[in-house]
């Protein structure tokens, strides 16, 4: 009775080593993208200020930093999504299913992460504070 018992308790904590990796990868794409699209909501809120308010009110408030920074956070995260998916995609026990759902989300992050690297150079790089407003009104963060 107690090899019984043994054996079962052997044999569930193998297949729990084995299923577990899987659900805390998976887990950890979910916290990293939850990360990202928090990150992005704060963006779409800056931009939405910017809109209402005049030149001096963004020079003052320094909103072309704060546009810099928070673009620079939002590849930080995408950088993490990015490199988790990629995990994601090359884990060996994962049903092709999740392998290809997988590549093809860490395709689109990796391309949203060049989008969004361009954009926050644009900005940084703007001489006039007219033209940063511009360029913070238009950001687009469509992936």
């Amino acid at each position: 009775m107690r090899r019984v018992w043994g054996m079962t308790l052997l044999v569930g904590a193998g297949v729990g080593l084995c299923l577990g990796p899987q659900q805390v990868l998976a887990q950890a794409c979910k916290d990293e993208v939850s990360m990202v699209e928090g990150s992005k909501q704060a963006l779409v809120e800056l931009t939405e200020t910017v809109k209402k308010e005049s030149l001096p009110d963004f020079e003052r408030l320094n909103h072309q930093k704060s546009a810099v920074n928070k673009l620079a956070i939002e590849n930080s995260m995408l950088g993490g999504l990015v490199s988790c998916l990629e995990k994601a995609a090359q884990d060996t026990t994962a049903p092709k299913q999740q392998v290809e759902a997988a590549k093809a989300q860490h395709d689109a992050s990796a391309k949203f992460q060049e989008k969004i690297q361009h954009e926050r150079s644009a900005i940084k790089d703007a001489q006039a504070a007219k033209d940063a407003k511009a360029l913070v009104e238009k950001l687009d963060l469509t992936p």
